[in-house]
């Protein structure tokens, strides 16, 4: 992922990171004013590296259809031209088709889909309604709410200030006991980052409290500010500086789908990802034997009886044994299958272990941290946001037969608000009488 830098500013100093590490350079300096160009311009290929991989994407999808129709079919209808000259090839083009529709779909849905507009509007109403957040409607509601979020933001990294530099204190106090020695060493680790971060912010009050970071001090169902857009912030929604988009359960930019996976795409990115990894199963299965034949005896023996019949080309003497024209077409959807596969692959795994878990990508590498945390203070970590593997998948697909939602193509709006809440309270409203019982934000964390 490129560099992108925080708008957040500690003290005279500006915060990068790059590739999850964190650097601080003073503020308006060169090295600032680079970073920060540098950061735009990265940004800004996005763009142009967006369109280039998606015509990228459509030739592969173009050429591996070719390949199958103009030179793995015709193997086929000869094959099963004695036994069955109708049952298996049709069957196969059937389900090549079945793929393409199910690839083709998802990864336009997937592009198309759009983070704003009155869909995504009403869902953010909804899901005000189930948290009990009053959404601010006019601009001075807006304004006022985002000084009272900053207000409590910044009492409460003061209360957390507090807390770590009493934990420090005490931790001091019992130092000169030996045994105590190893438990001091625990409780320093596990408050020198609490005290780095907000010691600088709570420090100098220049800043608007509005730039500090407020998810180190948030409950996991409250709504913070995105200063970036100027409009709350759900629940785990994060500001897109790409789409320059707020999006709802924001997981990542993707480059080839030039657009942001969030709450309202991720059905289609998932399923993308694993009709993609189908197709390339069955590419592979399709195209070994003709793969395995070629430079084989029967491969020699085929170009020698074609020219010894007086073909002018050579022609097809054994089943599944490709042509010197067919060899190029069959090594490389082969090879294609196999490379596009191994990373669709990998990609597909995590991303199924992220939606069985209830986690975004950048939940996941937060939930790390969170896990070492808790792990330091001799505590066990909870994915607040976790309702077992089963509603969890129901989150992303909604309620009914699974087979019928992930095999048949639909654009159907989710069924579940993007935070998941237990029982019937995740379900997004079906009437415009139903009145919602507001939900607890969860303990704030100091």
């Amino acid at each position: 992922m490129p560099p992108t830098a925080s708008q957040a500013t500690t003290g005279r100093r500006r915060m990068f990171r790059v590739f999850g590490l964190t650097f601080f350079m003073p503020y308006g300096s060169l090295a600032d004013t680079c970073c920060i160009l540098a950061t735009q311009a990265a940004d800004s290929c996005f763009y142009f590296l967006g369109i280039i991989l998606i015509i990228f994407a459509t030739a592969i999808i173009v050429g591996l259809v070719y390949s199958f129709f103009f030179v793995l079919y015709p193997m086929i209808q000869r094959a099963h031209a004695k036994d069955q000259p109708y049952l298996w090839p049709y069957t196969h083009v059937l389900f090549v088709a079945f793929l393409v529709i199910n690839v083709v779909f998802n990864y336009v849905s997937c592009i198309t889909t759009k983070h704003d507009g009155p869909v995504h509007q009403k869902i953010i109403r909804e899901l005000a309604d189930a948290t009990g957040f009053v959404y601010p409607e006019t601009a001075e509601d807006v304004n006022q709410y985002k000084r009272d979020f900053s207000d409590r933001m910044l009492l409460r990294l003061k209360r957390r200030k507090e807390l770590a530099e009493k934990k420090i204190q005490q931790s001091q106090e019992n130092s000169s006991s030996e045994g105590m020695k190893q438990k001091v060493s625990d409780v320093a680790d596990n408050t020198a980052v609490t005290k780095r971060k907000v010691g600088e912010v709570s420090n100098n009050q220049k800043h608007s409290p509005a730039t500090v970071r407020s998810w180190m001090v948030m409950g996991p169902h409250e709504w913070g500010f995105c200063d970036k857009s100027h409009q709350p912030k759900p629940p785990r929604a994060h500001y897109d500086h790409v789409t320059k988009k707020l999006v709802l359960n924001m997981d990542h930019f993707c480059p080839w789908m030039f657009n942001c996976v969030g709450f309202l795409n991720y059905r289609y990115f998932y399923n993308f990802l694993l009709f993609v990894f189908i197709s390339m199963v069955y590419g592979i299965a399709l195209t070994l034997k003709p793969f395995m034949s070629i430079y084989t005896k029967f491969y020699f023996k085929q170009i020698k009886m074609s020219r010894q019949e007086g073909f002018a080309t050579v022609q097809h003497m054994f089943d599944y044994v490709p042509t010197p024209e067919e060899r190029t077409a069959v090594t490389f959807t082969i090879l294609l299958c196999a490379s596009v596969g191994l990373g669709v692959t990998t990609l597909l795994i995590f991303h199924t272990y992220l939606m069985l878990t209830a986690q975004t990508t950048i939940e996941f590498q937060g939930n790390l941290f969170s896990k070492r945390r808790a792990r330091l203070q001799k505590q066990k970590f909870k994915n607040p946001y976790d309702l077992g593997w089963k509603r969890n998948f129901q989150q992303i697909y909604g309620l009914g037969n699974p087979v019928l939602k992930i095999f048949i193509p639909s654009s159907r709006e989710p069924e579940f608000l993007p935070l998941p809440l237990p029982g019937k309270e995740g379900l997004r409203c079906k009437s415009q009488g139903e009145v919602r019982e507001p939900v607890d934000s969860g303990p704030n964390i100091v």
